[in-house]
């Protein structure tokens, strides 16, 4: 999922976790759950530490301990940005291009 503003991502890793103790049976399999974030923000480390912060935060606010979500259940792939927020670089460009010219190819223009 792409994480920016951190709160979708921080809340999927809150809710797995409460998952995780609200299913015993399955707790230890869904606790094990790895929550990917693309990082849309170009600050992968502030927005990783945002994303931690806010996780935890979250949990407290459910019911669960913040001691349940640990730092490496953070998991922020920054392969995927131009290097700034919102400004994007030639291959994104030519992304946006190949899927418009995908849809005009598969003939459902409005």
């Amino acid at each position: 999922m792409s994480s920016s503003t951190r709160l979708t991502f921080a809340g999927m890793i809150a809710g797995f976790n409460l998952l995780a103790k609200t299913y015993p049976e399955d707790g230890e399999r869904l606790g094990r759950r790895k929550i990917t974030g693309i990082d849309a923000s170009a600050t992968p480390v502030e927005t990783g530490s945002r994303v931690l912060r806010t996780a935890k935060a979250t949990v407290e606010t459910i019911g669960l301990g913040a001691g349940e979500i640990e730092g490496d259940g953070v998991i922020l792939d920054e392969k995927d940005h131009a290097g700034t927020y919102g400004i994007p670089d030639k291959q994104t460009i030519e992304a946006i291009r190949h899927g418009a010219r995908m849809h005009i190819q598969s003939g459902t223009q409005r």
